[in-house]
């Protein structure tokens, strides 16, 4: 993805006038480090990480973030397990209104065959 200087010095004010929050959930330590700079640097107020699908879960299902952005091939729970077992749970909180929306997810992989 490439992105114009303008458009990102936009994205940027957009982020930070707005303190959104993003959760990374990736097993790889290099990778929750380096997305957890580049957010930070973008603007987020506050970005956790969690190292497997299960972690990731169970943060997304105890807190609400603004965006979650999730590895696919993850130990003990893939990304699109995860995905699924909250979207069930989302179902849930939507049907009895403690949920106005849904929450954003993007998948991210380091396997360009994916």
């Amino acid at each position: 993805v490439v992105i114009a200087a303008a458009d990102s010095q936009y994205i940027e004010e957009y982020i930070r006038s707005r303190h959104l929050t993003a959760m990374v959930v990736d097993d790889t330590l290099t990778v929750r480090k380096l997305m957890e700079r580049v957010l930070l640097k973008m603007g987020f107020a506050r970005v956790e990480c969690y190292e497997n699908g299960s972690k990731g879960l169970e943060a997304m299902m105890a807190q609400q973030v603004d965006i979650v952005f999730s590895d696919v091939q993850m130990p003990i729970m893939t990304g699109p397990e995860m995905v699924a077992r909250f979207r069930t749970h989302e179902q849930q909180l939507l049907l009895s209104q403690h949920r106005s929306s849904r929450q954003l997810i993007v998948a991210v992989t380091a396997n360009g065959a994916q």
